[in-house]
C-alpha cells in the first residue's frame, strides 16, 4: 500500500464533482488502496463502468448534493444546524490554512478537505480527527446508499476501512502507513 497522504488525497478525488477524468481517478484510487477497501473501490469502479460524464455528474449530484441524508459535509452529519458546527467550521478553516490547503468551492467540513487535511496531520491528530468526527459521519453517510444500493455506498465504505486502518486501530494504537 502507498504512502496515507497519495491513498487519502487519491481517495478526495472520488468526492469531487465529476469531470472527465473521473474514472481515472477512480482506478488510481482502486490501485493504491489494498485488500477490503480495493475491493470497495473495484465494486464502485465496475457500477460506474460505461457510463458518460453526464450520467456521473447526475448521480453525484443526486447522491451528494440534493439528498440531505448523503451530504458531504462532515460537521452537518455531527452537528446539524446547532451553533457548534459554526465553531466546527472555523476550526477546519484554521486547520486547512495552517497546512496550506485550498478549501475549494466547498465548505471546509466537506468530506474531500477534511480527507486532504487528514493526509497533513500526524498520526495522533488523525486518529482524534477520524475518531470523533470523521467515522461516525461517514456511518451515516454510508447507510442510506447501501440501503438504497446506491454505488457510491462503496465508496465511501473504502475511505472508512481506509481510515481505521491508517489511523485506528485495537486497543488505542495508532497505525500510519
Amino acid at each position: 500500500m502507498q504512502t496515507a497522504p497519495t491513498i487519502l488525497t487519491s481517495l478526495a478525488h472520488i468526492f469531487e464533482y465529476p469531470q472527465s477524468n473521473y474514472l481515472e481517478n477512480v482506478y488510481a484510487a482502486r490501485n493504491l488502496c489494498g485488500s477490503a477497501a480495493g475491493e470497495e473501490i473495484e465494486l464502485f469502479a465496475k457500477s460506474l463502468a460505461g457510463q458518460s460524464v453526464h450520467d456521473l455528474e447526475e448521480l453525484f449530484t443526486r447522491t451528494f448534493d440534493i439528498n440531505p441524508v448523503a451530504s458531504l459535509e462532515v460537521g452537518w452529519h455531527i452537528y446539524g444546524e446547532q451553533y457548534e458546527r459554526g465553531t466546527f467550521l472555523v476550526n477546519m478553516r484554521a486547520r486547512l490554512r495552517d497546512r496550506g490547503i485550498e478549501e475549494g468551492t466547498e465548505l471546509p467540513d466537506h468530506l474531500t478537505s477534511v480527507l486532504r487535511l487528514l493526509a497533513a496531520l500526524d498520526a495522533e491528530e488523525a486518529a482524534a480527527l477520524s475518531s470523533q468526527f470523521l467515522l461516525p459521519a461517514l456511518k451515516k453517510i454510508q447507510e442510506p446508499l447501501a440501503a438504497k444500493k446506491n454505488p457510491y455506498s462503496h465508496a465511501v465504505e473504502a475511505v472508512s476501512l481506509i481510515v481505521e486502518e491508517m489511523f485506528i486501530a485495537e486497543e488505542g494504537v495508532q497505525h500510519h502507513v
